[in-house]
């Protein structure tokens, strides 16, 4: 019984984060999960470019920091909207 009910609970976590992920509507899920990856590439790309480490440091974690609140804004508007959106249009036969 223990085997069958966690198949079942398997079965139905992959099935509704395919649903999830296969409709453009649900992506601002994924934007906002993502989005601390956003201060990680930031200081990657200012660091080597600055002349002072510590300035590229700073730099690149503030432009981090304003590129995580931006996708994480853009998410929440995505997912509040969705259903506005699922309403024009019919992405997912759910």
């Amino acid at each position: 019984m223990k085997r069958i009910l966690s198949i079942l609970l398997v079965g139905l976590l992959v099935l509704s984060s395919t649903m999830v992920f296969a409709c453009p509507v649900f992506k601002g899920g994924e934007k906002i999960l993502k989005s601390p990856l956003n201060i990680v590439q930031s200081v990657r790309e200012e660091t080597p470019k600055a002349k002072f480490a510590p300035f590229g440091l700073v730099g690149g974690f503030l432009k981090g920091v304003a590129y995580m609140g931006k996708d994480l804004v853009s998410g929440l508007y995505d997912i509040v909207a969705s259903p506005f959106t699922m309403c024009k249009k019919s992405c997912c036969n759910i």
